[in-house]
């Protein structure tokens, strides 16, 4: 009985505590596990700790204590965010807080946060002038102004008081970081090392503080210190997935190919996560291609492979990649579809496929390549890669519509996909969209970091509107700090900066390429200098710098001879010209090059049967080289002989069948005898070789609208032409502005006719169309007159039915215009 009585008791005894314990007020919670948050972090147990303030919040939101000693609980531990987040809720409950608002300007500062600094610490500096910690805030804030202002006097004095402060109390971290700051402003980077190596001993883990140390350690040239530093980086942030490509291309730039080979291997043998160890082993196999050539690079995947390291597919697509580039294709392509017989899972058989397809495309096998995007797209209609394929060729076809859509898929998994944003921009070109193609192609260069690809590709739009010349420089200097030197990029940067007119600036570009030293940078910089002496109108001191040029070994002798020659015709000094270039041709007669030269030469001086023996030897000597038929039927067109040129453009196009100026010749040929469906069969495979010329796609659908009245010529000329919408090339506009009457839309008609009719004011066509238009939009007095100018510059031999038109035309307005008159009298 006495264990039953006692079992009773204890029962009873517990119920009364459960009903206690829910008597208690949320309150009374808090402040429990308040207390025993204050236990635990005495006890140095701060996790179970931060456990028991959360509780607190839970039963009351408003614990003022609570909050406090959390956030400076976790501001001690480095916890830095949570620790600002929860004094910002503090102030925002209790906004006379005067400990919240200091530590939040504190943090403010260390952050970099500028403004909410200054929100906080304005707060305290009022609340407390007399603190003697504030004076920390307001000497930052006051060296704050000074910067914002520009204010170099009111910089120094803020930092000399921050220097005076410091001493007092070597504890104000803060104002190393003051420091350090004005320090670099003022180019004292041993100052700003000294400055930041204190701060750091203080906050060894502030991320911000270890890259400004880099940057310095690398302005200062430390290279020992430089590759330290990186690797303290590594051991105090392993999570960042930047810093170990930082640490390869700080080996690569200083030419340690070791050290960045054995940097790799240890980075893949230590990796304990699977992605992190194949993108380790990949980068190592294509340094090793580069640095050591093909064989060691396979030699590397061979062995990856044999020891089962990494994924088969992967790096088994890899090897079929560096035999594809070493010209074993079919090797590679039977290796990629050797893997697509395995079983692997989705993703992997989507990459595999891609790079089938991209491995088709370059043997020129397209059916073959869309057959594989089209087979990835089936399993997954939002895989990138094949979208982007797809995209491609839509926008060839003139289906820029349909690239936008897969486009638009593409972004939506990688908004910042370059290679996206930069077909999404040739497809709004293509569509005529100049706004949003722009657009697009600044997002490319904004999404690749200013990559030189994606930059050219931006500034050379840019370079056609003058006001846009200083975006285009910005962006070209961007453009140079990921790749110094590159000479594409400083080419271009010379060129805008010859259009600017800004000498000095392109002299700079010029002696940085000479600087580099590689052959490609002092061809680049030679051009530049020809360029920029013949827009100041110092042609013979271009010829002079050429021919001294020529005997130096800073440049091939053939190039370098040759822009003598061109130069000197610039200068209109032709008869030296012609005897540089025969004395070359007789020193070495085997020099194509020199001999296309003395053809070019001969034409310019007005001895064109001189030029047609000299291009005539040229065909029979490399009848492979299309411009010498082009130059032999230009030379023969030039004297009337055009039978005798379409014979010759003939013989070529047996010998060069897909050669586009040969095509082009055609083309005109075909024209001209009247041969118009063959003409534009020959445009249509120009336009299939080249749909991105805007001059093919214009004569394309110039002859389309011009000679078809039906459906299905009117829609492919809508579809080659559209691109032209905003173009300012009068023969452009007058293409587009036809199609627009064609398709009834007559104020956009007149919009790109009436300044191509300015633009080509000998065409009578450009008239004809324009009339027609005024007619439409019932201005027929306009019409009248435009229609008599057409007639007038025709001639009556001009026999084209248009002029029939609008002989008919006027008639037909002239009654309108009387039956109106007669009306009125009425």
């Amino acid at each position: 009985m006495q264990n039953t009585r006692k079992i009773s008791l204890a029962a009873v005894t517990l119920t009364a505590a459960m009903a206690l314990a829910g008597c208690q007020s949320g309150e009374d919670r808090a402040e429990g596990h308040f207390q025993s948050a204050l236990e635990l972090m005495e006890a140095g147990d701060f996790d179970r700790a931060r456990v028991e303030f959360l509780n607190v919040f839970q039963n009351n939101g408003l614990h003022r204590e609570a909050r406090s000693e959390f956030a400076a609980m976790q501001r001690a531990r480095g916890e830095l965010q949570e620790s600002y987040s929860q004094y910002l809720r503090l102030v925002e409950q209790y906004p006379d807080d005067l400990e919240g608002r200091l530590a939040l300007a504190e943090m403010a500062l260390q952050f970099g946060n500028w403004e909410e600094a200054e929100r906080h610490g304005s707060r305290v500096i009022e609340a407390a002038p007399d603190d003697p910690r504030i004076a920390v805030i307001e000497t930052y804030l006051t060296y704050l102004d000074a910067v914002e202002a520009e204010d170099d006097l009111a910089r120094g004095a803020a930092y000399a008081q921050a220097q005076e402060l410091f001493e007092e109390d070597p504890s104000r971290f803060l104002l190393q970081r003051l420091a350090v700051d004005h320090l670099l402003r003022e180019r004292d980077l041993e100052g700003a090392l000294a400055a930041v190596d204190g701060s750091l001993e203080v906050e060894p883990d502030n991320r911000l503080l270890n890259d400004v140390r880099l940057s310095v350690l690398v302005e200062l040239d430390q290279g020992e210190a430089i590759e330290g530093h990186l690797l303290t980086m590594l051991d105090r942030f392993p999570e960042d997935e930047e810093l170990p490509a930082t640490l390869l291309r700080y080996y690569l730039a200083i030419g340690d190919t070791d050290e960045a080979l054995t940097f790799l291997r240890n980075q893949a043998a230590e990796a304990t996560e699977e992605d992190v160890r194949e993108d380790a082993l990949v980068v190592l196999v294509r340094l090793l291609l580069e640095t050591e050539g093909p064989d060691a690079a396979l030699a590397e995947l061979d062995r990856i492979l044999a020891e089962g390291q990494a994924s088969t597919s992967i790096f088994g697509a890899l090897r079929a990649s560096v035999l594809f580039d070493q010209g074993e294709t079919e090797t590679a392509m039977a290796e990629l579809e050797a893997l697509l017989e395995g079983e692997l899972p989705v993703q992997e058989t989507s990459r595999i496929r891609i790079a089938l397809a991209q491995m088709l495309m370059a043997t020129n096998n397209v059916v073959g390549a869309r057959a594989q995007v089209e087979q990835v797209l089936e399993v997954d209609a939002s895989q990138a890669d094949a979208l982007k394929m797809l995209a491609g060729w839509l926008i060839e076809e003139d289906q820029a519509d349909r690239a936008i859509s897969s486009l638009r898929i593409a972004l939506d998994e990688n908004p910042d996909d370059a290679q996206a944003l930069t077909l999404m921009a040739q497809a709004h070109d293509r569509n005529g969209d100049d706004n949003l193609a722009r657009e697009f192609y600044s997002l490319a260069v904004e999404a690749s970091d200013s990559a030189p690809a994606e930059t050219l590709r931006y500034v050379q739009i840019l370079m056609e509107d003058s006001r846009s010349f200083f975006t285009a420089e910005e962006l070209l200097i961007s453009a140079l700090r990921l790749e110094p030197g590159q000479p594409d990029v400083m080419r271009t940067l010379g060129m805008l900066y010859l259009r600017m007119q800004d000498w000095a600036r392109a002299e700079q570009v010029e002696t940085t390429l000479r600087d580099a030293g590689d052959e490609i940078s002092l061809r680049v910089a030679t051009q530049l200098e020809v360029d920029r002496l013949a827009a100041q109108g110092r042609t013979e001191e271009a010829v002079t710098f050429l021919e001294e040029l020529a005997g130096s070994s800073g440049i091939e002798d053939v190039g370098a001879q040759i822009a003598v020659v061109r130069a000197r015709l610039m200068n209109g000094e032709t008869d030296e010209a012609l005897s540089a270039i025969e004395q070359l041709v007789a020193e070495a007669p085997e020099e194509l090059a020199y001999r296309f030269t003395l053809a070019a030469t001969q034409s310019a001086t007005g001895d064109l049967e001189a030029a047609e023996a000299t291009f005539r030897a040229l065909t029979e000597e490399a009848p492979e080289v299309e411009q010498a038929w082009v130059g032999l039927i230009r030379i023969l067109n030039a004297q009337g002989r055009s039978e005798e040129a379409q014979a010759v453009m003939n013989d070529a196009l047996a010998v060069l069948p897909n050669a586009l100026d040969l095509l082009w010749a055609q083309a005109s040929f075909l024209e001209r005898d009247g041969d118009i469906d063959g003409a534009i069969e020959v445009y249509e495979l120009m336009y299939e070789r080249v749909p991105s010329s805007e001059v093919v796609a214009n004569n394309l659908a110039s002859l389309l609208l011009t000679y078809r009245d039906d459906q299905e010529s009117l829609d492919r000329a809508f579809a080659v032409a559209r691109r032209l919408r905003n173009a300012e090339i009068p023969h452009f506009q007058d293409t587009y502005g036809w199609l627009s009457y064609r398709l009834g839309d007559y104020d956009e008609a007149l919009a790109h006719l009436e300044p191509a009719a300015q633009g080509l004011s000998e065409d009578p066509l450009v008239r004809f169309h324009l009339a027609m238009t005024y007619a439409a939009l019932e201005r027929y007095e306009d019409a009248v007159r435009t229609f008599g100018e057409a007639l007038e510059l025709a001639g009556p031999e001009d026999t084209r039915p248009q002029f029939e038109t609008a002989q008919s035309e006027i008639e037909r307005i002239e009654g309108v215009l009387a039956a109106q008159a007669e009306a009125e009298t009425e």
